[in-house]
């Protein structure tokens, strides 16, 4: 049998380590994505130089999961805060839908992706999955 963690491992680990995460590799492989330059502007940092993803992987992670990563954060907020996976299924992909379909108008900047939603609701999924209605984490 796993050990239980108390809310604020599930939140370490469910919401603040994607969102480090991702932030950190935004830093290094897309500080021209417009999310990266609107954080750099509000904390006062200049841009990093990038670096282009080597390789198959760095590009999918790259392209596909950092996407992943705020969709897993963002459900998992939802999951934790409100108690169902039902409300994180139903906004967390509405708001992965939305954002995608902002930037096909160009409402919003950025490259409007089929496979960006697809990997988002797989992500939203894997949050409902991993993370426990009353704000603990199965620990095996």
């Amino acid at each position: 049998m796993g050990r239980e963690t108390g809310m604020p491992g599930a939140v370490f680990i469910h919401v603040v380590l994607p969102v480090v995460l991702g932030t950190a590799f935004y830093c290094v492989y897309a500080p021209e994505a417009a999310v990266f330059r609107w954080l750099s502007e509000c904390i006062r940092l200049p841009l990093f130089a990038g670096m282009q993803p080597d390789g198959i992987l760095c590009r999918l992670v790259r392209n596909y999961g950092l996407d992943m990563l705020w969709a897993y954060s963002l459900s998992a907020v939802l999951i934790l805060l409100t108690g169902s996976r039902r409300t994180a299924l139903l906004i967390g992909g509405l708001f992965a839908a939305m954002t995608e379909y902002l930037q096909y108008f160009r409402i919003f900047e950025g490259t409007f992706d089929y496979l960006d939603i697809v990997c988002e609701w797989a992500a939203i999924l894997i949050a409902a999955i991993a993370v426990r209605e009353k704000g603990s984490v199965k620990c095996h």
